[in-house]
């Protein structure tokens, strides 16, 4: 990513950037995830996560924050693979299998390379379909996909209302 740590956290700016072939017509909001970055909102609560956001396997955001180790990393890779192979977050594909539903003995994926813990969220673009992955990877797995759809809908300007974990 080009642009400074504290810019290119903004969610926005790296979905902007992953979507560039979208060619919107007008320029997006320029509104920013609340008034704090991911990074900001994570060291400020002490969460040792890794912030990773990317465009199929090119990054475009990578945070490491105190108190994580190269194990993050790792499970980071592993939910984003999973979610680049089936489109949809690792938090909901773990939900499925717990309930009989295992897509990944279906379809005799390694777990060595693919993770059904929650915290990988696919971001999609408007008419592109899904053009990057938000990754959190710390705390539970529950958590991390907080972390990350709290993001998202402050960047949409969205209240979770009773969809909120």
């Amino acid at each position: 990513c080009t642009y400074t740590a504290t810019a290119c956290c903004k969610l926005r700016l790296c979905v902007v950037r992953a979507t560039s072939r979208a060619r919107p017509t007008k320029p997006p909001p320029t509104k920013a995830i609340s008034d704090k970055t991911m990074v900001q909102r994570a060291a400020s609560n002490n969460w040792p996560i890794i912030i990773d956001i990317r465009a199929g396997e090119t990054p475009l955001f990578y945070a490491s924050l105190p108190g994580t180790t190269p194990a993050n990393s790792d499970w980071a890779r592993r939910k984003r693979n999973l979610v680049n192979k089936l489109e949809m977050s690792s938090y909901s594909i773990g939900l499925h299998i717990s309930i009989g539903q295992n897509i990944l003995e279906f379809m005799a994926l390694d777990a060595r390379d693919h993770a059904p813990a929650g915290g990988c969220v696919p971001i999609r673009g408007k008419g592109a379909g899904m053009v990057a992955t938000c990754t959190v990877s710390g705390l539970p797995q529950r958590d991390d996909h907080k972390v990350v759809v709290e993001a998202i809908a402050d960047l949409l300007g969205l209240s979770l209302g009773d969809a909120a974990l």
